[in-house]
């Protein structure tokens, strides 16, 4: 934890304050993080801790701040410094990380903000490119470890989806205007469920 006079005397990231106002105080240190350059270390160190908080809400909101600061200063165009955008390198690594986190409310966000705030969609093709090259090049290993188990497990589930697809339009075509037995069809969308459900928690395991 920082040492200065600055968070010693922040008192409203006090862990047993209402969880309201640690969500205003990580909206509100997003401002000071971009604009504020000598009090960066401790709103950084402040938003890292608030990743952890006990409260779900604080934490979506930290990583949302600041995964959308990311993406202003590095993918927005702007005229900030490299030293600013330098300073905030770290970002990328800390949303990647929570990939590993114990709800799937979280990790969903986590791929959320991969496409919308680290490498932006709506960017061309030639530039995304450039952000993922950049990206890739400079996470540290958990963080392109995580980055790695999302892709596989977004390949699984959409693998999983095309599987169901051919399934249903395979029956459909070949029903004759009668029903199927409907003991395949139960086993179908049971396996289809399980199979779901297992992608959305194989992150979970391998990460343990």
């Amino acid at each position: 934890m920082p040492s200065s006079n600055i968070y010693i005397s922040n008192k409203t990231f006090d862990p047993f304050k209402n969880h309201i106002i640690r969500v205003k105080c990580v909206q509100s240190s997003m401002h000071y993080l971009i604009n504020q350059p000598d009090l960066r270390p401790d709103k950084s160190e402040c938003l890292r801790a608030r990743q952890h908080d006990s409260d779900e809400n604080v934490r979506t909101e930290a990583i949302s701040g600041l995964a959308f600061i990311y993406r202003q200063t590095l993918c927005d165009a702007n005229d900030l410094s490299e030293e600013v955008k330098l300073s905030i390198g770290w970002i990328k690594n800390k949303v990647m990380h929570g990939y590993y986190t114990p709800t799937l409310e979280y990790r969903l966000t986590v791929e959320c903000l991969l496409i919308t705030c680290l490498i932006p969609y709506k960017l061309g093709p030639k530039e995304r490119m450039k952000k993922l090259y950049h990206m890739l090049g400079t996470l540290d290993d958990n963080a392109s470890k995580a980055f790695i188990e999302l892709q596989k497990n977004q390949m699984k589930t959409r693998k999983t989806v095309l599987w169901f697809a051919c399934y249903n339009a395979e029956k459909t075509s070949s029903s004759n205007g009668e029903t199927s037995a409907n003991d395949d069809d139960n086993a179908a969308i049971g396996g289809f469920s399980t199979c779901m459900s297992c992608n959305a928690f194989a992150a979970l395991e391998n990460g343990n």
